[in-house]
């Protein structure tokens, strides 16, 4: 998914314990997030990854002759963002593998294997981490939604079912496999399965809060080919004053519940924008917003409309709505949250939470149908 909320340069975060190419980059780090949170259409995502890549490649130079192990591990990783492998796995070559930096060097080799089309090679490397670190294994839960991306559904269901059966304490981490999991199972047209294989599951499960988190992903599950529930109480819309599900029969419909204050959502808005450029003439598109209680309403409105009128330039059009009911009745848990509905109105497919464009199916999946000639 997809599914990470994670922007497109916290995979690095947490690689600032490194020295050495570490300060140079935390601080250009902090230029480039500030750039990056206010990046709202496609043309400005675009011009984004270009300077992106042009800071990494200029620090990596700078620092090339003094690199320690951590910084070229921090190095390949960098080439890893911009989308050159081929680099990461050269310098990563050079690096002595020690017991302090193993779990950070197996997880970017793991990548760079993915990268380069070597799964099987990414997965073995994957399997010498320590999964108690939940960074490095939310980069593996990546590397499955990656593999569900190139339709290598067998091979992401074991990275999934790895991580589920592996000694990983963190409950973020567990339900994005378990995510993946329903992910794998949908694309798949193996629902029924998928269905059997969570009850299956949540037998096994001690956790309270766990068990929760599966509930949730099985009942997700289930709505799958179900006729796609009313958007209700709605109380602002923008870009369209009556916007109802049944005026896009015919057409494929993404309902896309999202956030201004949720980092995977900001994430995901200028690649949502240029697929909505793209393929309008097939794709639909209607953003989800709950009005929050008990907060003051005028405020909340000026909110509204700076963020979608102003601040992010959305042309679809997006419902406020009062209450929680059409939340509850789309499964909707963690943000964003993304209902696909078919031209006969009933529910698609579903894909919750934003990860790097590298390793995310949903945009794969959008570009896939908006293609397909009527």
């Amino acid at each position: 998914m997809k599914k990470r909320l994670i922007l497109l340069l916290l995979p690095l975060l947490s690689l600032n314990l490194f020295a050495g190419l570490r300060d140079d980059y935390r601080h250009n780090l902090q230029k480039l997030t500030a750039k990056g949170s206010v990046v709202a259409t496609e043309k400005q995502l675009i011009g984004f990854k270009k300077m992106v890549k042009k800071t990494y490649l200029s620090l990596i130079e700078k620092h090339k002759n003094d690199m320690s192990d951590e910084d070229k591990i921090l190095a390949a990783r960098m080439y890893n963002n911009i989308s050159s492998p081929s680099k990461a796995l050269l310098i990563l070559k050079k690096v002595k593998v020690k017991k302090k930096n193993e779990n950070y060097y197996y997880c970017t080799l793991g990548q760079t294997y993915f990268l380069l089309n070597k799964f099987k090679k990414a997965i073995a490397s994957f399997k010498k981490i320590n999964y108690s670190q939940p960074r490095v294994a939310l980069d593996f839960v990546n590397v499955g939604f990656g593999l569900i991306k190139k339709g290598r559904y067998k091979l992401a269901e074991s990275v999934f079912k790895d991580i589920v059966n592996s000694n990983v304490n963190n409950l973020n981490v567990r339900y994005f496999a378990y995510l993946g999991l329903m992910e794998s199972f949908e694309l798949q047209n193996r629902v029924k399965q998928g269905e059997a294989y969570f009850k299956e599951l949540l037998k096994k499960i001690t956790d309270k809060n766990e068990k929760i988190l599966a509930d949730n992903v099985e009942s997700q599950l289930e709505l799958i080919g179900k006729e796609a529930p009313k958007i209700s109480n709605i109380v602002l819309s923008f870009n369209k004053k009556d916007i109802k599900l049944s005026q896009n029969r015919g057409k494929y419909t993404v309902v896309f519940f999202f956030s201004g204050r949720s980092k995977g959502s900001i994430m995901a808005l200028p690649y949502i924008d240029g697929i909505y450029k793209k393929y309008r003439n097939r794709l639909e598109f209607i953003g989800i917003n709950l009005f929050p209680q008990k907060v003051d309403r005028k405020k909340q409105e000026k909110f509204f409309t700076w963020f979608i009128t102003q601040n992010k330039k959305i042309k679809y059009p997006v419902a406020i709505v009062g209450n929680d009911k059409t939340y509850r009745d789309y499964r909707v848990y963690t943000l964003p949250h993304f209902a696909i509905i078919n031209p006969a109105g009933k529910i698609d497919k579903i894909f919750i939470g934003f990860p790097n464009e590298n390793f995310n199916p949903l945009l794969s999946y959008l570009k896939k149908i908006g293609g397909k000639k009527k």
